[in-house]
């Protein structure tokens, strides 16, 4: 769902290191196979009134936008 890209626009705006540390764990959190990686999924739905809108406005882990692999 590129929580990275989330969790790198975040970090943009940390004023400091303590802050960066909280949104990684929160992510680990989130993603770890110990933790609720493997335990918990993800469902989203939306109105179809907003089909048009969504098109033309992505909502970013949704959308089909390419992201680099981290090496």
């Amino acid at each position: 769902m590129h929580i990275d890209i989330r969790l790198n626009a975040l970090v943009g705006v940390c004023s400091n290191d303590h802050e960066v540390k909280i949104l990684q764990s929160a992510v680990d959190m989130l993603v770890d196979e110990n933790q609720m990686g493997v335990r918990f999924k993800f469902l989203s739905m939306f109105p179809s009134i907003l089909e048009d809108f969504y098109k033309r406005v992505p909502i970013h882990a949704f959308s089909e936008e390419k992201v680099e692999e981290e090496k």
